[in-house]
């Protein structure tokens, strides 16, 4: 399991806690190098993009993750 750089987290943590994160609401999101892109709908578009932050950020492993709205529940099962 990849391990996840500390800028990452934090940036993770701002999304999901509704911080700054409003124009990724409702949206799939690709976080490396302490960054976060929207990942285009299109399948061609997303490895195009993924591809290119993975030579730009070599070393680091994209994480994929999806921001949901504010009144979204999440229901999380053990």
């Amino acid at each position: 399991m990849a391990k996840i750089n500390s800028n990452n987290e934090k940036l993770l943590q701002t999304l999901f806690s509704g911080g700054k994160g409003k124009r990724y609401f409702g949206k799939h999101v690709v976080v490396i190098g302490g960054k976060a892109t929207i990942l285009p709908s299109n399948d061609q578009q997303a490895t195009q993009l993924i591809e290119k932050l993975e030579g730009r950020y070599p070393g680091q492993t994209p994480q994929l993750v999806f921001i949901p709205r504010p009144e979204t529940y999440i229901l999380w099962v053990r």
